[in-house]
């Protein structure tokens, strides 16, 4: 959970001639909420009530009430220590999935986004993974779990399958699909778009259903199912479409002739194709595997897989295992972008493992940075479970560690510019390419990129050296989160599991 309140505004009130201030609560980057102080405290006085221990043990403490009336300087102090306490609250799983939090948003987000009485039983359109829109009857304040169960019952989708699926906020601009997060149990998927709606107006949203799993030991299982087949195999061909996944061989089974494959005929043609089930993301910057790095993101598998281009023009992909992340964090930019033709807003960081005793961190330029934090996130959920259901409670790390370098043949790609030529010379550009679409203006405004001396290493499998790196960004976090610096061998612990700024949400 990414929680902040990044304002706060004056409410006119019927018994009251100075009215009263609520608060903008955002959940995951959106509007969720807008609460008064008086809704929070009566929050915490029953979490103390439940949850005693916890809130002593992380020294979560509410703000101090005042009888005066509060001046702009003082509200913007306790706007600033109310979204402090509300990122604090989310590091416990115990309190964030507990019935009284989930509760309180979801009557919260209520409130904000009041619905009219003729309005209870207006379907809600649900998109499915071939795009099309189901219908379902339930009422605008029906939870995401809610949605879940009442769109199993009208697909015939045994119930017992539904772990395997999430509800997504998704936004088709241009041809392209942006995925923007997904919708955890305290949140209404009908508000939500509402939220959504209101925020960027000239925007179009839905609610997307999309398998959200990455075992493909236990998809296999799932695929026995023929309702679960065909979700995934027209989620596939939507994949297809947008370019989340690539055909290996363009040339004897390029895209159309997937598409147009049976059910059956396209799930046993999975081998042929690469990134299924990945989630794609737009053109960002990175650090890696050096500063200033032009990165198509994919999340899925368990794995991060940054696709980048060598000094020597050649395209790979490195793979960066999800159970090699030990933190991570999601920020605003504070630091002028010299990236101006994206309008980078945020930046997602996350300490990668090398070895017991050798990290990097990673950062991600990107306006995508909370869709992504929650990708690991869900990565993480399900490989823990997994995990515990087959009694492993550790997680033990080699002394050494490789970070996979593959090397992505022209002929996959064959649709895909290479970024430095985009850099370099925009004539070059595919109109059919959607990283092209997005470096129409990069011509306009070179960035500078530190030059490969070293040898090119093999691309395949090949060994990405870095120093240990605590950094100001590591040190400010470790300061913050003191359970951070405990996350050395054991990561899965069950006495250690502790995520930066991010929570284990488990809606079924």
């Amino acid at each position: 959970m990414q929680f902040s309140i990044p304002k706060w505004e004056n409410v006119s009130s019927y018994n009251s001639t100075t009215g009263h201030q609520v608060f903008h609560i955002h959940l995951n980057g959106f509007l969720h909420s807008k609460t008064r102080f008086s809704n929070l405290h009566d929050l915490h006085t029953k979490l103390k009530t439940y949850y005693p221990e916890i809130l002593d043990e992380m020294g979560i403490k509410f703000p101090p009430r005042h009888l005066m009336v509060l001046n702009s300087s003082e509200l913007e102090l306790r706007r600033d220590k109310l979204e402090t306490y509300l990122q604090t609250l989310s590091q416990c799983v115990d309190i964030t999935t507990g019935p009284e939090f989930t509760a309180f948003l979801i009557k919260q987000q209520v409130y904000t986004f009041p619905f009219s009485k003729d309005k209870q039983k207006q379907p809600f359109p649900l998109t499915l993974p071939d795009f099309s829109t189901m219908m379902l009857d339930v009422e605008p304040s029906a939870s995401s779990v809610s949605v879940l169960l009442n769109a199993s019952e009208v697909l015939l989708l045994p119930k017992q399958f539904l772990f395997a699926f999430k509800l997504v906020l998704v936004e088709l601009q241009d041809k392209v699909l942006i995925y923007h997060k997904l919708l955890l149990a305290c949140e209404c998927p009908a508000l939500v778009l509402v939220g959504a709606k209101q925020e960027m107006p000239s925007s179009k949203f839905a609610i997307l259903l999309r398998k959200m799993l990455s075992s493909n030991e236990i998809e296999e299982q799932l695929l026995r199912n023929p309702v679960v087949a065909k979700l995934v195999a027209d989620e596939i061909r939507q994949d297809l479409k947008f370019s989340f996944c690539l055909p290996k061989d363009t040339k004897n089974n390029p895209k159309t002739k997937l598409i147009e494959k049976s059910n059956e005929d396209l799930l046993n043609s999975l081998s042929k194709m690469r990134y299924c089930s990945y989630i794609r993301f737009q053109l960002c910057v990175a650090n890696f595997p050096e500063e200033k790095t032009y990165v198509v993101p994919r999340f899925g598998k368990y794995e991060v897989c940054l696709e980048y281009n060598q000094s020597e023009g050649s395209r790979v992909c490195a793979k960066l295992k999800v159970c090699r992340i030990k933190c991570w964090s999601v920020g605003e930019l504070t630091e002028p972008n010299i990236y101006k033709q994206f309008n980078y807003k945020y930046e997602l960081c996350f300490e990668y493992y090398l070895a017991h005793d050798k990290a990097c961190v990673v950062k991600i330029l990107t306006n995508e940075a909370v869709m992504m934090s929650l990708c690991i996130q869900q990565m993480i959920d399900e490989m823990s479970l997994i995990n515990a259901q087959k009694g492993i409670e550790t997680i033990m790390l080699p002394d050494d560690y490789e970070i996979q370098i593959d090397q992505i043949k022209s002929d996959e790609t064959s649709s895909l510019t290479t970024l430095s030529s985009l850099e370099n010379e925009p004539s070059v550009l595919d109109s059919n390419c959607i990283e092209c679409r997005n470096m129409t203006s990069t011509s306009s405004a070179s960035v500078d990129r530190t030059a490969h001396t070293a040898e090119s290493p093999s691309p395949l499998h090949s060994n990405v050296q870095y120093t240990a790196n605590e950094g100001a960004w590591l040190e400010k976090h470790r300061s913050k989160y003191p359970m951070l610096s405990r996350l050395k061998e054991s990561y899965f612990s069950k006495q250690n599991i502790t995520f930066t700024d991010a929570n284990t949400d488990f809606d079924l």
